[in-house]
């Protein structure tokens, strides 16, 4: 396609431009020009200066997601140029795993697509419709990059039926994956279900502070919203006799106890309890000595501009119940939603301590690891949150 017969938009309102912020919403748009739902598009202003590339969908309050600031071919070697660069980077970093993720959305320039890799197994979550349309050329470039036995498609997002899209999860190549697959991080294993797993199977994110828990050394942890017991390992791994891991899913709790047994912990250092972890913090026994970790990993409880009054509640709500509990100990917590910014998360952590009369020390903030990049552009791009500290 050429830039004569490509669709155009026409902005009106061209903040998004001077900030390099790569979502375009509806209210900015002044006039569509031959476009059509998921059509790569130019986007020129009021007196016609080019301004940016990406792909049209005018289902989606964001209209218009950003591609590139310059004028180029959207072609397979736009992707395989962006998804190399993207696996670079990481490798430059990386260390110690054969899991991490290789595309991350808007921070490398190609929004709405995630791509992670789990050793021989290639498994993408594609967000927006305008990326869905591109899936084949994706494909076709991730199997020459890197041979994978398996490529598997995620997309089973709540965020694509703004998009006008349908939750999916299938084989775009290679052969059925196994219900559980091994990988391997800092020395450890974990088993890893691509397939009905949370996000695309595992926490990735979560890489670095899983391996700050071997600096911790605390004998007792609690570890809730397990999920597959992977903080736990961690905290075995690092000296702990009595590792605690709460989840509502009777699935995850049964890798996590296989999470163990393959890294050799014994039965007598970990219990699973499957329970609601607000009811099982309202009924857990006082922590008073400095020999014990909480970490609390809750879901997202804003994915929403108008979950936000209600989620910061929820949150405070579960830090108040943390705090009630322990008169001393340490406490890791975090907070994954990208509309709850950084100071709101502390103001959530502060007021809960203030309302139960607890002095708290901060003694370590934590973000993202290296293959979750925060774009300086899009402040959405960064959601995970983690604050160590101790009462």
């Amino acid at each position: 396609m050429t830039s004569c017969d490509m669709g155009r938009i026409i902005i009106e309102k061209e903040d998004f431009y001077k900030k390099r912020h790569m979502r375009i919403y509806s209210g900015a748009i002044k006039k569509v020009i031959d476009a059509a739902p998921g059509d790569i598009v130019e986007c020129y202003n009021k007196d016609g200066r080019f301004l940016c590339m990406g792909y049209y969908n005018p289902k989606s309050n964001i209209s218009v997601r950003v591609l590139s600031f310059e004028k180029e071919k959207i072609s397979r070697s736009f992707f395989e140029k962006r998804i190399r660069k993207a696996n670079y980077k990481r490798l430059k970093w990386i260390k110690d795993t054969d899991a991490y993720r290789v595309v991350y959305s808007e921070s490398d320039f190609l929004p709405g697509l995630i791509v992670d890799k789990y050793g021989d197994y290639i498994v993408i979550q594609i967000e927006t419709l305008g990326m869905a349309k591109m899936t084949e050329t994706i494909v076709d470039v991730l199997k020459d990059l890197f041979n994978p036995v398996c490529i598997y498609e995620r997309s089973d997002v709540e965020s694509r039926r703004y998009e006008g899209l349908p939750l999916v999860k299938r084989v775009l190549y290679g052969k059925e994956p196994d219900d559980k697959i091994q990988i391997t991080e800092n020395g450890l294993r974990f088993l890893v279900d691509i397939k009905m797993g949370q996000k695309t199977g595992f926490y990735l994110d979560q890489r670095e502070n899983r391996h700050k828990l071997l600096e911790f050394n605390c004998e007792r942890v609690f570890n809730l919203y397990s999920y597959t017991g992977s903080f736990g390992v961690y905290a075995a791994i690092g000296g702990a006799k009595e590792v605690i891991n709460v989840d509502t899913s009777e699935s995850a709790l049964e890798i996590a106890k296989e999470n163990f047994r393959i890294n050799n912990i014994p039965d007598s250092k970990h219990k699973e309890i499957k329970m609601n972890c607000e009811d099982f913090l309202k009924n857990m026994e006082r922590v008073n000595d400095y020999n014990t970790l909480v970490i609390m990993d809750p879901p997202n409880y804003v994915k929403k501009i108008k979950d936000i009054e209600d989620g910061i509640k929820k949150y405070e709500s579960i830090h108040k119940d943390v705090f009630y509990k322990m008169e001393k100990g340490f406490l890791f917590t975090f907070c994954c939603s990208g509309l709850v910014k950084r100071s709101e998360f502390l103001k959530v952590i502060t007021d809960a301590a203030l309302k139960m009369r607890k002095d708290v020390n901060i003694l370590y903030f934590s973000t993202h690891p290296y293959d979750h990049p925060i774009s300086l552009y899009v402040y959405e791009t960064e959601y995970l949150k983690g604050v160590f500290s101790c009462i």
